[in-house]
């Protein structure tokens, strides 16, 4: 007899990634639950606490902070070896990391196919959004005001 862990449909990393979530949310609000209790408040003072800063705004704003800075790197990185000065190697990373039509074009696909659910589309694309609302001040930045 095999018992499955994860719920049908969710992977094996999607699992890890969750149970990672829910590890740290107990451990912060076990955290400021005692901080709490120390400064004279009831423990649930804390854990709620807890739950506006850790909500899904924190991890959203991790998983966006992860992907501009991989994108970033990766762009630079490659750009530097290519012999770009510096400057430019910076805008090329800066550009390339506004891509962000790319990935709505992507997540509007695999929503279409069912590979996405609606929540995950969601996040796609707010990502997508969000790095693309600064590619022109980013490169304007990075090559001296020439668009």
């Amino acid at each position: 007899m095999t018992v499955a862990l994860a719920p049908e449909g969710l992977e094996s990393e999607a699992l890890a990634v969750l149970l990672g979530q829910l590890a740290l949310v107990l451990a912060a609000a076990t955290a400021l639950g005692r901080g709490a209790r120390r400064l004279g408040f009831p423990p649930v003072v804390g854990e709620l606490l807890t739950g506006i800063v850790l909500g899904p705004s924190l991890f959203g704003l991790v998983a966006l902070a992860v992907a501009v800075a991989g994108k970033f790197v990766g762009a630079t990185g490659g750009a530097l070896p290519a012999g770009l000065p510096t400057r430019e190697a910076l805008g090329i990373g800066a550009v390339l990391d506004a891509r962000g039509a790319m990935e709505v074009v992507v997540a509007t696909v695999g929503l279409r196919l069912g590979i996405l659910t609606d929540g995950s589309y969601a996040i796609v694309v707010l990502m997508g959004g969000t790095r693309s609302a600064g590619d022109e001040d980013a490169a304007g930045a990075a090559f001296g005001g020439d668009r």
